[in-house]
């Protein structure tokens, strides 16, 4: 919203002020003061930022900075009425990431203001400055409408709005909870701030815009009424004047009126520099003067004074003396007289009811209340209250009003209003008998001031009063309501000691009537117990709501607690829960810790705070050391052969209550537990077993088994050293390799065996056969080994190959090899040298050797057939080509 209140200097002399701003700028406004409040001005990346202050001192009520500036270094320092502390940060910080100048993030003041003799605060630079920049975060709260207004000694500009602030004029501004940055432009030793209100406090720092490209503002011509401008500097490209004139866009600007002026520069790269000037006007003809009633219904006609020409800002008739209005506003007419000397004056125009207004705040929290004026009747086209001049609004919109006067004169205006507070509701009932639970809606942070859960929308409450809850929304906007909640039973109790040697009494309190389920006076708040037990009470409130309570009551006196600690031969014993004891016995009976030696009942007399006594018997159990033994035994006692699993077991004497069993083959540990079972032993092996008592008192530590020694039978033998063949339907006799003492032999099958009993059986099966031989010895341990008899025909042996590649006859073939499969073949050349040699014949000779072709020829040859009987054969072969 905007507040047209011009910065005038009526002074004779001319006042220059010169400064620069390295920002863009935005719509031009229509009066200096207006745009001087209004402007919000963003940066580029080709533009210097901020240079702010890096504080040092802060205490009371005193402050001082350095600043590091393009022309050195400045100190900063701030006086004020009232207290100055210090923040690590600036609150709120976040409000500033939109920022178009970078806002700092460090130590800086904090300042909670003032009123009355404490409201001003003077803050003054070492030297004078161009363009100083102040920053302010939180100023005021949107809680209860606790605004704070500030009042400045020179004028300023918006460079940021970070929101909950009013810019009242070009010199004030308002904060509910309000962030800002503005700066003061021209040049300034000192700026003196007023403060209206109180609050928790604010963050404020200074700091310094530097001037890139100096404007300075030359007076072109002062003909008596005017006066001519010209900016120069600053690589303009564009321009903008603040105060008003005949030209606000262009480099050179005619003023009409006494007044301070300020232009804008902006350059090719966007950075936009400043400069300002106070004049004061020469008078030398007739002062112009603007005549007629500038109210009406529905037009308004005005008459200029005297002159030879005319020049309205608006009207039917703009350049003659007398003009019609049709709408409200502020006109001005410039008149030249014969002479060409001009004057100048301005009219506000009302087209309507007269003095009609909308007044209140722009922006707030929770609500905003606007008070319309000027007219007999209103008619809003919304809030809480459309047709009274003061509505109330919960949402945020551009809002209109009808204004009627008693004449019959109407108009309509309106205001942009924001709501920033959340609008919060609390539902659920607020009284109950054991609790109360309330809900809040509207915000999205909660605090209560009490309750169960006081961080959650939802709390419940178990005792009656009077709560509040701070509620914030997303933006940070908070408010705060109280709610009365009323729990029947939160003020019941039972009260009394429980303990005595005889009767307990007990009162319950907080309700109408009671109920107790045992006692003397069961009906009555107050009751006697003369038997120990647990007790209940039912206790109905004055609106009928009712609730349990329970006691424990204990006549007679409790066992005591006792605390046991065993050691080799003795137990302490540390008694506990009374004032009083005596033993009868031990080493030290008088105290609550006594040690014994013998096992044993002994008796504990006890007396508590009251003098009551009770004797207790306490069993007194007294461990004597450990003497750990162990010994083992074997599932066997007689040899046995090798292969077969033995299980050997230990059994322990004085273990204690988690033994360790160890296992042990020829001193190698072989195993835990109480078993231990193998399968891999061999004769003579020394197997014994270590027993380890866990627990402390142990005399000696370990105990050893005996040993046993393993008896293994050695295991009978069986070998094949060749091949079996029955050539030609020939029997062969098996002849096995068996070592250990036979007592018996069985082959498998019989089948084609001239005895399967035997050792040395003939065999002459039809087909290959595998037979199997077990033999047992005279320790009854036996064993099994096999073997394959092949079937052969004749030993067919050709003396001529030819190995030309034709298919026919090109490998020397020997057809009964495959019942030979160890049988070994080599061949010689008449010069005994070896050309082929295998074992079995699955490639058989085809006239090469290593890879090449032998010559035509004849070779020595020698079959072994390696079967028992079977001789070697011998004889020659021809190689054909």
């Amino acid at each position: 919203m905007k507040h047209p209140l011009p910065f005038l200097i009526t002074c004779s002399v001319l006042l220059y002020v010169a400064f620069s701003m390295p920002y863009r700028l935005k719509a031009a406004a229509s009066t200096y003061a207006d745009s001087l409040a209004r402007t919000k001005i963003p940066a580029t990346a080709s533009c210097p930022g901020i240079d702010w202050a890096t504080w040092g001192n802060i205490n009371s009520s005193f402050a001082d900075g350095k600043i590091n500036s393009t022309s050195g270094q400045v100190t900063v320092t701030i006086a004020a009425g009232s207290n100055i502390g210090a923040t690590d940060q600036i609150y709120d910080y976040p409000k500033f990431a939109a920022s178009p100048v970078q806002a700092p993030n460090s130590r800086v003041p904090k300042t909670n203001w003032g009123t009355g003799s404490n409201a001003r605060t003077d803050v003054c630079f070492s030297n004078k400055v161009n363009n100083p920049v102040m920053l302010i975060a939180s100023l005021g709260s949107n809680v209860n409408n606790n605004h704070v207004s500030l009042q400045f000694s020179a004028p300023y500009i918006v460079l940021y709005d970070g929101g909950g602030m009013t810019y009242d004029n070009n010199l004030g501004l308002t904060g509910f909870e309000g962030y800002a940055i503005i700066v003061f432009p021209g040049e300034h030793d000192c700026i003196a701030i007023t403060s209206n209100n109180e609050e928790v406090y604010s963050n404020i720092t200074w700091g310094l815009s530097p001037v890139t490209s100096p404007v300075t503002l030359n007076l072109l011509s002062s003909p008596c009424g005017s006066a001519t401008l010209q900016a120069v500097g600053g690589n303009g490209v564009t321009y903008q004047w603040y105060g008003g004139g005949a030209t606000p866009n262009a480099a050179t600007n005619t003023a009409y009126q006494s007044g301070y002026y300020a232009v804008a520069v902006t350059d090719a790269n966007g950075c936009t520099n400043y400069a300002g000037r106070a004049i004061a006007l020469a008078q030398a003809g007739p002062q112009a003067t603007i005549s007629g009633n500038p109210i009406g219904c529905a037009g308004v006609i005005l008459n200029a004074s005297a002159g030879q020409s005319f020049k309205w800002s608006g009207g039917l008739s703009p350049t003659s003396q007398e003009n019609t209005f049709t709408v409200s506003g502020k006109y001005s007419v410039v008149i030249t007289q014969a002479d060409g000397c001009v004057s100048y004056a301005e009219q506000e125009v009302i087209v309507g009811p007269p003095n009609s207004l909308i007044t209140g705040n722009s922006t707030g929290c929770g609500s905003l209340t606007l008070m319309a004026s000027g007219g007999q009747t209103y008619l809003w086209d919304g809030g809480n209250n459309p047709n009274s001049a003061s509505n109330t609004f919960t949402r945020s919109g551009t809002y209109s009003v009808l204004i009627t006067d008693a004449a019959g004169c109407t108009a309509k205006l309106s205001k942009t209003i924001t709501i920033q507070a959340p609008v919060v509701a609390i539902t659920g009932e607020t009284t109950g008998c054991d609790n109360v639970t309330l809900t809040a809606s509207g915000a999205t942070y909660y605090l209560w001031g009490g309750g169960l859960t006081p961080t959650n929308a939802t709390n419940t409450f178990t005792k009656s009063g009077t709560y509040t809850l701070f509620a914030t929304d997303a933006n940070g906007c908070g408010t705060q309501i109280t709610k009365t909640v009323t729990v029947a039973n939160s003020g019941v109790e039972i009260t009394g000691n429980t303990l005595s040697c005889e009767r307990v009494t007990l009162t319950a309190s907080g309700g109408t009537s009671y109920s107790w389920n045992g006692g003397e006076s069961p009906h009555s708040a107050v009751n006697t117990f003369i038997v120990g037990g647990l007790y209940t009470v039912t206790i109905t409130t004055a609106n009928g709501c009712e609730t349990k309570l329970t006691k424990t009551v204990t006549i007679s006196p409790p066992y005591p607690t006792l605390i046991t600690i065993s050691d080799c031969g003795s137990t302490k014993i540390t008694a506990g829960g009374w004032e009083k004891y005596v033993w009868d016995g031990g080493e030290t009976p008088i105290g609550p810790t006594n040690t014994f030696r013998d096992n044993g009942i002994y008796h504990l007399t006890l007396t508590d705070a009251t003098g009551c006594t009770t004797t207790v018997p306490v069993l007194v159990n007294v461990e004597p050391p450990l003497n750990p033994k162990v010994t083992i035994t074997s599932d066997t006692q007689v040899a046995v052969c090798a292969g077969t699993l033995i299980r050997f077991t230990a059994t322990g004497i004085d273990e204690g209550r988690v033994p360790l069993y160890e296992w042990f083959r020829n001193d190698t540990k072989v195993g835990e537990g109480k078993t231990y079972s193998a399968t891999n032993l061999s004769n003579g092996d020394r197997i014994t077993c270590h027993l380890t008592a866990t627990r402390q008192c142990t005399v000696p530590p370990l105990g050893t088994s005996d040993p046993i020694f393993v008896q293994i039978t050695p295991t009978p033998t069986i070998a094949f050293n060749t091949e079996f063949a029955a050539l030609d339907g020939k029997a062969v006799q098996l002849e096995p390799v068996v070592t250990g003492n036979i007592v018996s032999y069985l082959w498998s099958p019989a089948t084609g065996l001239s005895d399967a009993t035997i050792k040395n059986p003939l065999a002459n099966p039809d087909v290959a056969t595998l037979y199997r031989l077990t033999v047992v010895g005279t320790s009854g341990c036996e064993t099994s080994a096999e073997v394959t008899v092949n079937i052969a025909q004749s030993m067919n042996i050709p003396n001529t190959f030819t190995p030309n590649a034709d298919g026919v006859n090109d490998v020397w073939s020997l057809t009964f090899m495959p019942a030979f499969p160890r049988a070994q073949v080599t061949v010689y050349s008449r010069y005994g040298q070896q050309v082929f040699h295998s074992v079995g014949y699955k490639k058989p000779f085809d006239g090469t050797s290593g890879g090449k072709q032998l010559p035509a020829g004849v070779y020595y040859y020698i079959i072994d057939l390696k079967t028992e009987g079977r001789k070697p054969q011998t004889g020659y072969i021809t190689v054909l080509r």
